[in-house]
């Protein structure tokens, strides 16, 4: 290899590892033990089962005509589409925020229910397998906005479908460690702090000044 080239390879993998090191992973200290992410793996596992019958339910209750969804958008048009989703986007944080806070607040739920989750308290506790070990019953209550709000506003069904994929995806993304800022979405940072203090929180930065209960970044 001349020197020339080498160069290059030395500057390739120089920014390849700023990405990777410096970016896409957590930083050193903060990534559990592996005994810890089998334990987590296991429990979302059996959980499985259980959290799959809200979005079971949903699907039923959409084909059968229950709720408000709509299959085109041509049946309403782009502008009031638009402004469905963002309806139904609203609702169901708002909701899924006070699910959550009331599995806090109602002593019975968390010690039943939302306790199983947050036994992973410390930040070297914390990993992407996190996100679904809980207690399934848990994870209905925060999902069931998704399914509510469909019965009061009108959703264009494959967005719902792209919606409720996207919060399993923030799930797996917020308990995952790795710490970036990305207004106006929560992102594992804020998370990391709900875990080990205990105070609430939701995917919209905006609860966090509604509600005045933690400041972002803090």
């Amino acid at each position: 290899m001349d020197e020339t080239s080498l160069g290059q390879f030395v500057r390739q993998n120089k920014l390849i590892n700023e990405v990777i090191l410096g970016v896409l992973l957590p930083a050193g200290g903060s990534i559990p033990k592996k005994s810890t992410m089998l334990k987590q793996i296991w429990l979302s596992v059996k959980a499985t089962p259980l959290f799959s019958l809200l979005p079971t339910a949903t699907e039923y209750m959409i084909e059968k005509g229950w709720t408000m969804c709509f299959a085109n958008i041509e049946e309403v048009g782009w502008p009031i589409y638009i402004f469905y989703t963002l309806v139904y986007v609203i609702l169901v944080e708002f909701g899924t925020y006070w699910a959550h806070r009331e599995l806090h607040d109602i002593k019975p739920l968390y010690k039943y229910v939302h306790a199983a989750h947050h036994k992973y308290n410390k930040e070297d506790d914390l990993s992407p397998f996190a996100g679904y070990s809980s207690n399934p019953i848990d994870g209905i209550i925060q999902g069931s906005p998704l399914l509510v709000a469909l019965f009061l506003v009108p959703v264009h069904f494959p967005t719902y479908l792209v919606l409720a994929f996207r919060l399993g995806v923030w799930t797996t993304n917020i308990h995952d460690c790795i710490h970036r800022k990305v207004w106006p979405i929560m992102g594992a940072g804020c998370h990391k702090i709900h875990h080990t203090s205990y105070r609430h929180n939701e995917k919209l930065a905006v609860w966090y000044s509604v509600q005045y209960t933690i400041s972002y970044g803090s």
